[in-house]
C-alpha cells in the first residue's frame, strides 16, 4: 500500500541520515522485484535522485572488476554480492553483518568495508554500504607496528638488565669466594701471625 511504501522510504532515509558521510555507496533491494536503487555520497549531499537499476544481481556483479586485486578470490567475492548468498547470510546474522575487500582505485589498492542489513523492519528491503576504511586499516596497522616495536625495546630492556644483573653477580661472587677461602685458612692457622697477616692482605685484595 502507499502507506507501506511512504513508511519504508522514511526509514530508509533515516538510514541514509544515520550513516551520514561514513559511506560511499548506500543501495536499497527490493526482495520481491530485485529492483535496487543506489544513493552515492554525491547524491545525498548535493541532494540528487538515486540511481535505479532493475536488476540488482547483474548491475553489482558488472560493477566487480575493481575487487579483482592480487591474493583475493574473486569467486568468492561474487558470491558474497549474489541477493540469494545477501539473504541465507541476514537469515544467520539478523542484526546484518560485514565484511572487507581489497579495491583497485584509480591509483592506489583501497579497503572496502561492506555492511550488509535489512533496509526495513519487514525485511522486504536488504540494504548494502560501502565505506572506504583504507585509512582507519593504515592507521591500525602503524599502531599495531609501534605496540609491537615497543614490546621489542622491552624485552631488550629486560634481556640487558637480566645479563648486568647476572654479570654483577659474578662480579661480586668471584671476591667473596677468594674471601671465604682466606677466612677459611686464617681459622687454621689460629696461632699464626705471620699466616693471618698474609689472609689479610689477601682478604684486602680481593675486596679492594
Amino acid at each position: 500500500s502507499q502507506m507501506d511504501v511512504m513508511e519504508t522510504v522514511r526509514e530508509q532515509q533515516s538510514l541514509l541520515n544515520m550513516l551520514d558521510y561514513t559511506f560511499e555507496i548506500a543501495s536499497f533491494i527490493d526482495i520481491s522485484t530485485k529492483r535496487m536503487v543506489m544513493h552515492t555520497r554525491e547524491t545525498v549531499l548535493e541532494d540528487f535522485s538515486p540511481l535505479t537499476f532493475e536488476d540488482c544481481d547483474s548491475r553489482i556483479q558488472a560493477g566487480l572488476a575493481p575487487y579483482n586485486t592480487a591474493g583475493q578470490n574473486m569467486d568468492e567475492i561474487r558470491r558474497r554480492f549474489l541477493l540469494d548468498t545477501i539473504l541465507e547470510q541476514l537469515k544467520e546474522h539478523p542484526l546484518g553483518y560485514d565484511f572487507v575487500c581489497s579495491y583497485q582505485g584509480e591509483d592506489s589498492l583501497q579497503y572496502k568495508k561492506i555492511n550488509i542489513l535489512w533496509g526495513d523492519r519487514n525485511h522486504r528491503t536488504v540494504c548494502i554500504v560501502r565505506a572506504d576504511v583504507t585509512e582507519m586499516l593504515a592507521e591500525e596497522r602503524k599502531n599495531k607496528r609501534e605496540l609491537e616495536d615497543a614490546l621489542s625495546l622491552a624485552k631488550q630492556a629486560s634481556q640487558a638488565k637480566t645479563d648486568f644483573f647476572s654479570t654483577m653477580s659474578h662480579d661480586i661472587r668471584t671476591p667473596i669466594n677468594g674471601i671465604r677461602g682466606m677466612v677459611e685458612i686464617s681459622r687454621r692457622y689460629a696461632g699464626d701471625e705471620a699466616k693471618q697477616e698474609e689472609c689479610r692482605k689477601k682478604i684486602m685484595t680481593a675486596s679492594g
